[in-house]
């Protein structure tokens, strides 16, 4: 199992590029989003989506995906922190 808890910075672990998930939970999983301009950004813990989502860094229909998909499979953050985290209330 590897421990996938945000440091106090922001940027992602640095054993990210090479990461095997082996374990089935769901928040363990890493998540990647498609910025403004057209880009692809991450791999980013749920932990530190949520945080950023708390701060309202994203709009309303905010998509990411998991690693390992691709992002015609991106489904809503709220959607994915709802079931994650029960007590988040929605944004958008």
């Amino acid at each position: 199992m590897i421990d996938l808890s945000d440091s106090e910075e922001d940027e992602g672990p640095s054993y990210r590029d090479n990461v095997q998930i082996i374990d089935c939970d769901p928040g363990s999983f890493l998540w990647h989003y498609l910025d403004p301009q057209g880009d692809v950004q991450g791999p980013f813990s749920l932990t530190l989506l949520k945080r950023w989502n708390d701060a309202d860094y994203f709009l309303p229909g905010f998509k990411v995906w998991k690693t390992g998909q691709s992002r015609n499979e991106a489904v809503l953050l709220t959607d994915v922190l709802r079931r994650l985290f029960p007590d988040v209330e929605s944004n958008s």
